[in-house]
């Protein structure tokens, strides 16, 4: 079986974040709908906002083509909810790297 090419690969995580968001955003809209017993659709669509907040370092280390990409991503989803992990990530994300030999 041939290699993806990296356009195929961005495709694919592009799609992958997007299920992500969408999983992730939707168990947790759902889960606030029940416990608080408030409306369904506009705890889903928080569930929605805070994962899409919650994976930005991700989303900045992609669309920046960070070299550690996967990385950051695994840091994000594994850490990013104790906050250091998360604010750590972000500034991986947005770290500028040095060409080599500067």
């Amino acid at each position: 079986m041939p290699t993806p090419s990296a356009p195929q690969l961005r495709i694919r995580f592009w799609v992958g974040y997007a299920v992500a968001l969408l999983v992730i955003g939707y168990i947790f809209g759902v889960y606030i709908a029940i416990t608080t017993e408030g409306n369904l659709l506009a705890a889903v669509l928080f569930g929605w906002l805070a994962a899409a907040i919650y994976f930005l370092p991700t989303l900045i280390a992609e669309k920046r083509r960070h070299r550690n990409s996967s990385a950051i991503m695994l840091i994000n989803f594994l850490l990013g909810w104790t906050l250091f992990g998360w604010v750590g990530a972000l500034v991986w994300a947005i770290y500028r790297e040095r060409a080599r030999g500067s």
